[in-house]
């Protein structure tokens, strides 16, 4: 079985593992730091499953899951042996050393599921439970009457990078571009292979057996490739003519070396390679069947996460990710960065785990997540998120505008906690050589800088409005050339969709602005339009910004007239209610408003046709997409997205459903 149609068995029957019972969730292993629960039964009871079907027979998911060659075609996700009225759930391990991503499924019909299988894969008794591999045997899958168990393992490349790991497992060092062949001297397996960590614990003479068979097999793969590519050189034709200069032939010898030194470079590579990857799966194909034996023995406990264990009926999935700083460690590039720069960063952003759903609410399609955060981080972000937007900024949230983005964070609080942060992400490894200059930094930064002070300058509240595109009319040089080639420039013209924003922020002190805008006049970087000042972009076209000082607003935007009418007390916006309530009080707020996208997009003339034109034809039907954070309570930050699907259909899934339905009819055409 190869690794696409283990993940598209995996695929199909998460869709089709509704939530009823919870027993599966005693068989995840407590050690799981990232664990998904697939809630099928929400899903079924929001999508028509008569047309997920449809879908997925159209995009040729059965086709290529069973295979053209087995008789037995399924046409249903239904007529796959799952057991519809119970959860899924997928998990991941975190190690040093390997990497484990599992699944559990329920099994209903145990003949329905083996028959979906390819047919001419040897299926396997490993105590007591049917089981296949995949090729490299690096994934398992077993299972049972009532479960089916998926365990796949990724060596983890920083452990065997490890000095004294290469030589536990015989390991070669990686080649070197600038290698020479006749200095390479080419290590052999080891004899003996041995690990000390739980993840395995087989008997070493078996496995010291195994790896040695796989790499003297990696080997002579190698080497038989290499003979072949010497038998397939054919030697290049005598050259009949003027003899070339001896810098010609010097050239020439330079091109064949090189090509000669690329050619064994890239066999001693493979060679180096096949050796290696063979030791590593021996290897992680142990580790896969100790684990995924422990797990049904019942030796790793239960995840015990009542975030998990609680899911509703109208969450499509729910996740937790736990020991967020234990998986730094995992994927970060840690030993890269020491080696290159004698530092290895602690990478602790303070953040504990991470929990999350997607939500149906009616015609609502939430998705949200909650990240917990040490009690150090909660009381930084509580102080730089203590700030309210200015008010004065209510009246830009207009009806009218196609999106905005509010960022407001207290910019004191911050540049206070500023030298913490940096030393907590990237010092406080007794390891690291810089540690000490960090903290120098951080102390220097502490004292030079007055944060109350700057605080005025940019306070910290901030508000972009984009209200839409126009078309502009602008110049470009171009080129026109005679009939000899000669050329002449040319200056053409051309209409181009230009966005139209504001940008603004408060300002208690605006003397800094006020005096850079004086030498940019003088220097002719900027131009007075009656208190309103054009960066001039002349050379460049496209945007023209313009700035503005107003009531300790310092405005910047691209829209003359309306900066006009801020300065002259006439603009009369009025604020949208529903807007107001998303950014109110919201450290983060993005809005989108889908409604006016048909609009800003007709007069661009581009060419969207068929499903995807008549979906953005739509778009008035829709509601706002929105993306926003809350505020720090206790120790938790909370933030969701958010997209309104037009009231048709029953609920935001089935219409999302229907949607894609209608895409995929394209591709009969």
């Amino acid at each position: 079985m190869n690794t696409l149609k283990l993940a598209l068995i995996a695929s199909a029957i998460g869709m089709a593992s509704p939530s009823f019972a919870q027993d599966l969730i005693n068989k995840v292993p407590a050690e799981s730091n990232m664990v998904f629960a697939l809630n099928g039964k929400a899903f079924f009871k929001h999508a028509d499953a008569q047309e997920v079907n449809t879908i997925l027979s159209r995009l040729g998911f059965f086709k290529n899951l069973i295979g053209k060659n087995n008789p037995v075609q399924a046409n249903h996700i239904e007529e796959m042996g799952i057991d519809i009225k119970s959860n899924a759930y997928i998990n991941s391990i975190s190690t040093d050393s390997v990497q484990y991503i599992g699944a559990l499924f329920p099994l209903n019909n145990r003949s329905q599921f083996e028959s979906i299988l390819p047919k001419g894969k040897k299926i396997e008794q490993v105590n007591g439970l049917s089981t296949i591999y995949s090729s490299d045997r690096t994934a398992r899958v077993s299972w049972d009457d009532k479960t089916l168990y998926i365990l796949g393992g990724l060596a983890m490349d920083p452990f065997f990078r490890q000095e004294d790991v290469k030589k536990r497992f015989g390991l070669q060092d990686e080649v070197d571009q600038a290698y020479d062949l006749e200095d390479i001297d080419i290590a052999e397996p080891a004899d003996t292979v041995s690990t000390t960590w739980e993840e395995w614990d087989p008997e070493e003479t078996e496995i010291a057996e195994e790896v040695v068979e796989a790499a003297e097999a990696a080997t002579e793969a190698a080497e038989e490739a290499e003979t072949m590519v010497e038998i397939d050189t054919i030697p290049a034709p005598r050259t009949i003519g003027i003899e070339p200069q001896t810098d010609e032939f010097t050239y020439i010898d330079s091109v064949l070396e090189q090509d000669e030194y690329q050619d064994d470079y890239y066999l001693e590579y493979r060679k180096v390679q096949l050796h290696n990857d063979s030791i590593k799966n021996v290897l992680v194909s142990q580790w896969v069947d100790q684990k995924l034996n422990d797990l049904i023995a019942g030796k790793l406990g239960s995840y015990k996460s009542k975030s998990i264990r609680n899911i509703k009926d109208n969450e499509l999935m729910r996740f937790h990710i736990d020991k967020i700083k234990d998986l730094y460690k995992y994927y970060y590039p840690t030993d890269v960065l020491y080696s290159a720069f004698g530092m290895r960063p602690t990478f602790d952003y303070g953040y504990e785990g991470v929990s999350g759903a997607a939500v149906v609410e009616g015609y609502k399609l939430k998705f949200i997540a909650d990240v917990e955060l040490d009690k150090e981080m909660s009381k930084i972000y509580k102080d730089m998120y203590k700030i309210k937007m200015n008010p004065s900024f209510y009246k830009f949230l207009d009806e009218n505008a196609l999106g905005f983005l509010t960022v407001n964070f207290n910019t004191e609080a911050y540049l206070n906690h500023l030298p913490n942060l940096v030393a907590r992400v990237y010092g406080g490894d007794t390891d690291n050589r810089y540690t000490e200059i960090i903290d120098l930094f951080s102390n220097i930064f502490d004292v030079m800088l007055d944060e109350k002070a700057i605080a005025k300058v940019f306070k910290g509240d901030n508000l972009i409005v984009i209200n839409g595109v126009t078309q502009k009319e602008i110049t470009y040089t171009d080129y026109e050339y005679d009939a000899d080639y000669n050329y002449k420039e040319v200056e053409k013209t051309k209409m181009e969709s230009i966005p139209e924003f504001l940008w603004m922020f408060s300002s208690e002190d605006t003397r800094i602005f006020e005096r850079l805008i004086k030498v940019a006049v003088r220097e002719k970087g900027m131009i007075d339009n009656g208190g309103i000042y054009e960066v001039d972009t002349r050379k460049s076209d496209g945007i023209t910004p313009y700035l503005l000082i107003h009531k300790g607003i310092v405005y910047l935007g691209n829209n003359l007239e309306k900066l006009q009418a801020i300065k002259d007390n006439s603009y009369k916006g009025t604020a949208n209610k529903e807007f107001l309530k998303l950014v109110k009080n919201k450290p983060v707020a993005f809005v989108f408003n889908s409604k006016k996208l048909p609009e800003i997009l007709e007069p661009m003339d581009l060419p969207i046709s068929g499903a995807m034109g008549k979906t953005i034809d739509n778009m008035t039907e829709y509601g706002n997409i929105h993306m926003i954070t809350d505020k720090i309570k206790g120790n938790s930050m909370k933030g969701e997205l958010s997209i309104e699907f037009p009231h048709k259909k029953g609920n935001a899934l089935s219409f999302l459903v229907d949607l894609i339905n209608n895409w995929t009819m394209e591709l009969e055409d």
